[in-house]
């Protein structure tokens, strides 16, 4: 993955160019091809240190909740285990997208809606769906921003629904607080749990800023509090796989990101406004 210039200094490349040159596609063994994330670089001294790790839950289709592992930096056991609770409640309601080798996550706003990044979507008119319980089928695209700002599309799912997530304003958050990512990782696995910490909102680019650990197919992870409300839609990523690939995992990853590295979100308030609209 190419390193993206300063958030703070954004010129040289359009955010079109700039996303699209970042979401190339990477060859996974096990999963196929899936679309990466921006990685987005911040100053280290701006923002202070950063801590989270990868946790995982077992993705398989059958009944079995798998083995849900989250920890990392300074977090102590009790926010670890209701990190781990919460995102095996999420990875309900997350679905794996696909199609010719791409794709990335998504997941359930409302019944039969899915979420996900325009950057996921924007070449197909409609992707495979699976979801976290081993149910397959297809998603029509509604409707996405075509210039990525934001860097959200909308699809309409033929699979029966799993719950839709709530939302929350970023409002609710403080910096420092615990945050929950599940997506699709490519050299790690499918619907991972990774642990992380709110940092901060820039308004002036409507980025969610994290420290959650998410790399190539973590595109469209719905990033949510120790309540399970979401509070952005993922499209950056913090770092670069360049590990083994293993389909779905029982480990925890624990791989911390750099200072500067954070993922960006679309904040929640700005999917809402995005849904409605293509809903009409």
């Amino acid at each position: 993955m190419p390193d993206s210039p300063s958030i703070d200094d954004p010129s040289g490349r359009s955010r079109r160019e700039f996303l699209r040159a970042a979401s190339a596609a990477v060859s996974v063994p096990a999963l196929g091809s899936l679309a990466g994330c921006v990685e987005v670089r911040v100053p280290s001294d701006a923002l202070g240190d950063g801590d989270g790790a990868f946790g995982s839950g077992d993705g398989s289709s059958n009944d079995d909740a798998g083995s849900t592992n989250t920890g990392g930096g300074d977090f102590d056991a009790e926010t670890r285990d209701r990190a781990g609770e919460v995102g095996q409640r999420v990875q309900q309601s997350v679905v794996k997208l696909t199609q010719d080798r791409t794709g990335g996550t998504g997941w359930l706003f409302d019944d039969g809606y899915v979420v996900t990044n325009a950057h996921v979507a924007a070449e197909f008119q409609a992707m495979d769906v699976e979801t976290f319980d081993g149910r397959t089928g297809t998603a029509e695209r509604v409707g996405y921003e075509r210039d990525l700002r934001p860097d959200l599309a909308l699809l309409r799912t033929d699979v029966d629904s799993p719950p839709a997530l709530e939302t929350t304003d970023v409002d609710a958050l403080a910096e420092g607080d615990p945050v929950v990512s599940v997506g699709h990782p490519g050299a790690v696995g499918d619907w991972v749990i990774s642990l992380g910490r709110f940092r901060t909102f820039r308004e002036s680019l409507d980025w969610v800023l994290a420290d959650v650990p998410t790399a190539s197919g973590s595109s469209g992870s719905p990033l949510v509090t120790l309540d399970g409300r979401v509070v952005g839609c993922v499209s950056g990523a913090t770092r670069s796989p360049n590990d083994d690939t293993v389909d779905r995992p029982d480990d925890v990853y624990t791989d911390f990101p750099e200072e500067d590295r954070l993922a960006s979100a679309v904040p929640s308030a700005t999917v809402e406004e995005s849904v409605a609209e293509w809903r009409g």
